[in-house]
């Protein structure tokens, strides 16, 4: 699956490259490439070049890369190494996977239900679904508040209702009590696959 996953993203980069950077793999290995970034102009760093080496682990997209600059660079969030601290690196690919659902969510919009982020925090949305027909909760509209860890989507979302809801699966702070939002999440899962296809049926 990594390898798979990472000719999709070589592919895409190929396809529609950066202004200011470039990547791709070192000679024939898959899992390792090289990347070059033009400094950002108006900044400290304009006019320079820098090389960075990203190590994609065997079991990529579940685990996130490695990521190391090559030319010597001061910044806070970059050490004596030249590696990126890890919560920045899954900030990155944080916010990159929470845009995706997004767009996904608004090109093929569910009929019953609608999300998005609170205000301009990408890491906090919120929902809202309609109660299914043929249930105790037709007629229903139902709020819900959902957060996104910084390490998303390696870790699962919090999702808890905020319109009273009465279902053993809800603990009355209407935190929502399953596994797959706990030790079951898999990063392949999405907020939209879990509760946007059939709302209420994660919870069944």
């Amino acid at each position: 699956m990594g390898t798979k996953r990472i000719l999709k993203e070589l592919k895409d980069l190929q396809k529609d490259p950066p202004s200011s950077c470039s990547a791709g793999p070192v000679g024939e290995d898959m899992f390792r490439w090289q990347a070059t970034i033009m400094g950002p102009a108006d900044s400290p760093y304009a006019g320079g070049v820098f090389i960075l080496d990203i190590g994609f682990p065997p079991d990529y997209p579940f685990k996130p890369p490695k990521v190391a600059f090559k030319t010597k660079v001061y910044h806070p969030n970059v050490n004596s190494d030249g590696g990126l601290t890890l919560l920045i690196t899954q900030i990155t690919m944080g916010t990159k996977r929470i845009l995706k659902e997004l767009k996904d969510l608004q090109k093929d919009p569910p009929s019953s239900c609608s999300a998005g982020p609170v205000g301009e925090d990408m890491f906090r949305w919120q929902a809202t679904i309609m109660g299914p027909a043929d249930s105790p909760y037709a007629g229903g509209v139902f709020i819900l508040d959902i957060g996104f860890p910084p390490d998303y989507p390696f870790k699962p979302p919090k999702v808890a209702f905020k319109t009273k809801v009465y279902h053993p699966n809800v603990n009355s702070d209407g935190g929502i009590c399953l596994d797959i939002l706990k030790d079951q999440w898999s990063p392949a899962l999405t907020v939209s696959k879990v509760y946007f296809v059939e709302p209420f049926s994660a919870l069944i």
